[in-house]
């Protein structure tokens, strides 16, 4: 079989590497077929052959390049994509292996996350959309939260990419607890998991603006406030100016206008230095 890819035959090594399949059990499979071809020169070879086969077969070569990666064994195969994926300049085999990486994106986040927050802008775009390509749940969902909360050039990407994974229907789920949830912890748990993405900066404005806010207390304040500045960027400078100069009632919530008030300051000044460092 690498034979056959050194050859830049890639169906040849396809035929041979699914008759192995069929021909042995998986731990043999692993054993003989897997450390040979899901190292670093199997996966440069298969590279070379799907570059070669682009220019013979271009509607063919996403369905085998795709087939022959699925007899990997990813546990060693996934560096040497990784790898190759990183340094390969053709757009055919880069499409091929990012189907690939897309579909094992969980088990990549670490790799991921540093070119994300990497110096090259277009590798950090594609180290989101993989980390899309890995769905609403574990590692790669909490990567993308990462990211939207960070300060890294992908931050709005990440946040979009949240955004769609996420769905408007767990976002409104998510806002009317915030608005409304008669338990704290349901309330704070709802703030910690809602995107910082515009839509949940312009769900947040009833409590923002109405007196919802001055009846939590100082911990819930200071999340919502977070959350707020995460999801609006240089747009929460507006709301946090409003709340810090908001007119101190003569007798009712009084006191809890003036915290919130004080609050508020604080977290503009924060925002106005941010703003500066950048």
């Amino acid at each position: 079989t690498l034979h056959a890819l050194t050859q830049g035959d890639l169906p040849q090594a396809l035929r041979l590497s699914e008759m192995t399949r069929q021909a042995a059990d998986q731990d043999s499979l692993t054993r003989a077929v897997g450390r040979e071809l899901s190292g670093e020169e199997g996966v440069v070879s298969l590279a070379r052959a799907l570059a070669a086969r682009a220019k013979e077969a271009p509607s063919e070569v996403a369905g085998e390049g795709a087939r022959y990666l699925e007899l990997l064994d990813p546990e060693l195969g996934l560096p040497a994509v990784c790898a190759r994926y990183a340094e390969e300049e053709s757009r055919v085999v880069r499409g091929v292996f990012k189907t690939y990486l897309g579909l094992h994106a969980q088990a990549i986040v670490p790799w991921l996350l540093e070119r994300a927050r990497g110096e090259d802008a277009g590798d950090a775009r594609e180290a989101v959309e993989l980390l899309k390509l890995g769905g609403d749940a574990g590692p790669t969902l909490e990567a993308l939260r990462s990211l939207a909360r960070g300060q890294s050039a992908v931050r709005e990407l990440a946040a979009e990419a949240l955004d769609q994974l996420s769905g408007a229907d767990e976002r409104r789920r998510l806002l009317e607890i915030v608005l409304q949830g008669p338990v704290r912890s349901d309330r704070l748990n709802a703030i910690g998991s809602l995107d910082p993405s515009a839509r949940t900066y312009e769900g947040l404005q009833p409590l923002v603006e109405g007196d919802l806010l001055l009846e939590r207390d100082g911990e819930e304040q200071a999340a919502v406030l977070d959350l707020l500045v995460r999801a609006g960027g240089v747009r929460a400078r507006v709301a946090l100016q409003r709340l810090s100069e908001r007119r101190v009632p003569m007798f009712r919530h009084r006191a809890e206008t003036e915290r919130l008030k004080k609050l508020a300051a604080r977290t503009l000044q924060a925002l106005e230095r941010r703003k500066g460092a950048l």
